[in-house]
Parts: C-alpha cells; sequence; structure tokens
C-alpha cells in the first residue's frame, strides 16, 4: 500500500486511515504538543527532526519503533557484555549474545590450521572492550603491508628489526633513556666497513675486565689509507670557546708516517700549541728523539740523570754573533768561532774550559 500524504490541495501534515482507524503524522513538530492535534493511542508520527517513526502510547506519549535492539522482539540480550556478538539461535528463533573466547567459537565447526586472512590482516578474531577501547589478543599477528600506529606503543618483550641488512631504521624521534647491551664486552657500534661518522658525548669512559700483557681498554685512531710522508694518521685536539665566544683549537697531538716506505716506516708523535694567537709546532716525539721546536724551552724541577748514558751530551753550537739575544745565569753553549766552551754567568759568556795548549795540569795546586 502506498500513501501519500499532503498531497496537492491538503495543507494538514496527516493522513486518516480509515475511518475510525490510526492517524499517520509527518513533520518535525510535535503533533499534539506543538500544532494541537487530538492524537489518539496507536497513532503513528514519521519525525523528520531525527528520522524516526514514532507509535502514540496508551500513557499519551510517543515511543520510537526500534530505537534500541531491545525493541526487536527476536532478539534476547540477557547477559550481555563486552566483547560479545549476536548470533542466531534456530531453535528459539532469536538473535543471542555470545561471548568470543580465544578467537572463533569452538561450536562454529572446524577449520583449517592456517590462520583467516581478509582486508590485509592475518590472525583470529580479536576481542574488543568498548568501555576501554581495548582490542585483546593472545596469538601471532601478521602484517603483509605497512603498520601505521597514531599515539604510544607500549610493547613488551624482545623486538626484531629486519631480517637482512638491506633494512633499515630511521629514528626521528630523541631517546630519553640509557642505551646498554644485554651482555658486556659482546657488542660492537659500528664495524670496520660502516663506521659512524660524529661521535658527540659530555664525557667517554673505557673500562676492561681483560687481564694480561695485551689488556685494554684500547683506543685506535686508524686512518684506511695508503701511507705517505708527513702523512696525517689521526689526532686529538683541546678546544674552548675563546674571550669572543669562538671556538678554539687551543692544543692538540698529530700521529704522523715520517717514512712511508714499507717495512722501514718511522711513526711522530707531533705537538702543537696556540702561541700568542698563532699556532705553533712545539715538538715531535720520534722513534729516534724527542725535539723541542720553534723556541719551546725544557724546565726541569729537579735532577737530570743521564749516568747511565756511557755516549756525550751535545750542547747547542754557534758563533759568537748567534748567542742567545737574552741570555740567563747558567747558560751554556759550544762557540764554533772560538772553539771554547762558554757559560752565561748572569752578567756576561765566559770561557769554562781549559784551552789545549796549555799543557797538563798537576794533581796537587
Amino acid at each position: 500500500m502506498a500513501v501519500t500524504l499532503n498531497a496537492k490541495g491538503t495543507s494538514v501534515p496527516y493522513f486518516k486511515i480509515g475511518k475510525t482507524g490510526i492517524t499517520l503524522y509527518q513533520g518535525g513538530n510535535d503533533p499534539h504538543a506543538t500544532l494541537g492535534y487530538a492524537v489518539a493511542e496507536h497513532d503513528i508520527w514519521i519525525d523528520t527532526n531525527d528520522k524516526t517513526v514514532k507509535f502514540r502510547t496508551s500513557s499519551n506519549t510517543w515511543d520510537p519503533i526500534a530505537d534500541n535492539l531491545g525493541d526487536l522482539t527476536d532478539v534476547d540480550l540477557t547477559g550481555l557484555a563486552d566483547g560479545y556478538f549476536l548470533r542466531y539461535n534456530s531453535t528459539t528463533s532469536n538473535w543471542e549474545p555470545h561471548e568470543v573466547a580465544g578467537g572463533l567459537a569452538s561450536d562454529w565447526g572446524s577449520i583449517a590450521d592456517t590462520p583467516l586472512s581478509y582486508d590485509g590482516y592475518t590472525g583470529d578474531v580479536w576481542s574488543v572492550t568498548t568501555a576501554t577501547n581495548t582490542a585483546n589478543f593472545s596469538g601471532n599477528v601478521s602484517i603483509s603491508d605497512n603498520l601505521t600506529v597514531s599515539g604510544n606503543a607500549t610493547i613488551s618483550g624482545n623486538l626484531t628489526f629486519g631480517n637482512a641488512d638491506t633494512d633499515t631504521v630511521a629514528l626521528s624521534a630523541e631517546i630519553v633513556s640509557n642505551i646498554i647491551p644485554d651482555a658486556d664486552a659482546t657488542y660492537d657500534l659500528g664495524s670496520s666497513s660502516k663506521t659512524w661518522n660524529e661521535l658527540h658525548a659530555k664525557a667517554i669512559t673505557l673500562s676492561s675486565t681483560d687481564s694480561g700483557s695485551s689488556a685494554g681498554p684500547v683506543i685506535d685512531l686508524k686512518r684506511d689509507i695508503t701511507g705517505a710522508d708527513a702523512n696525517y694518521i689521526g689526532q686529538v685536539k683541546f678546544s674552548a670557546d675563546n674571550d669572543a665566544d669562538q671556538n678554539t683549537v687551543f692544543a692538540k697531538m698529530t700521529g704522523k708516517i715520517l717514512d712511508a716506505a714499507d717495512g722501514s716506516e718511522d711513526g711522530i708523535i707531533e705537538f702543537a700549541h696556540k702561541r700568542n694567537g698563532s699556532n705553533v709546532i712545539t715538538g715531535r716525539w720520534r722513534s729516534d728523539s724527542l725535539q723541542l721546536l720553534n723556541d719551546t724551552n725544557l724546565t726541569v724541577s729537579g735532577t737530570i740523570d743521564n749516568s747511565d748514558n756511557t755516549g756525550a751530551m751535545s750542547f747547542p753550537v754557534g758563533t759568537t754573533a748567534q748567542r742567545p739575544g737574552t741570555a740567563s745565569a747558567g747558560m751554556v753553549r759550544f762557540n764554533s768561532e772560538t772553539s771554547r766552551f762558554e757559560g752565561y754567568n748572569g752578567s756576561e759568556w765566559i770561557n769554562i774550559d781549559i784551552p789545549d795548549d796549555w799543557g797538563s795540569v798537576a794533581e796537587t795546586p
């Protein structure tokens, strides 16, 4: 049966079915409370505001038709709880609540050992707790495509990222905890072929429990190139901000190769300092000598003991004009112009040796 309300020539929002039958109303206003029509029990109001169909009750109220599942005559909601679903019972001809336990219900019949797969998801059915917006699952989940999580993720247990060295992990976030290996002195950070670029740290502490003559810890500054004369191997720099807040290297130690010929290489440790605002190489510790360079002095507070040396000590050699411009008492040198050893007594240079042409000297005065 088709019914057309408010047909042409009709201005009222209702239609009466039969002489004494029910009346159908339509519109967004209550036919009785707002519009003032004399409605009767069992009348029907099609509410265009909330898009519902309502019956007039014996208590003079409007009752929406099936505004909840309990209004359906073939639905029994007894025992309904979070995580349940409705299943049709052919014995009672009703839809009844049924609990999900561990995925598929045990009485749904047998299924294959392989998990279900649908919409890119493989696994069992999840149990959802609507009160806490939580999905519970105790088995395995396999996702063949991408996984995007908006919000925090808490994972209890071990994590494995990737199954080949072609897989990568990108961290856009910052680390807010310590990174501690599972075992002591077992795992490496980087490798000989894939090294990290720069390490920025406040302090570095190296410790080892190894014993023996080759015990660590070890710092190895390695430059993997073909050597060349005076080639740099590695550096240790000491820097800080100067008075103008500029980062400045004030001292450094540099490892170098003196002779790169195979089998006869010599190593050097070179020292450099900032002196009067300029970089100055102050010394080189070679395999055969310790050299002080560029007017760098050696100051010893104590005694220099060279008694175990059966060789000789070399003094500075130069002409009279090459004497130090600013001398201090106690300086000793060999004057190549006079062929005499001379020393500075605080006011002048004097000869401190005995000429060969004086002959022998008696043991007694």
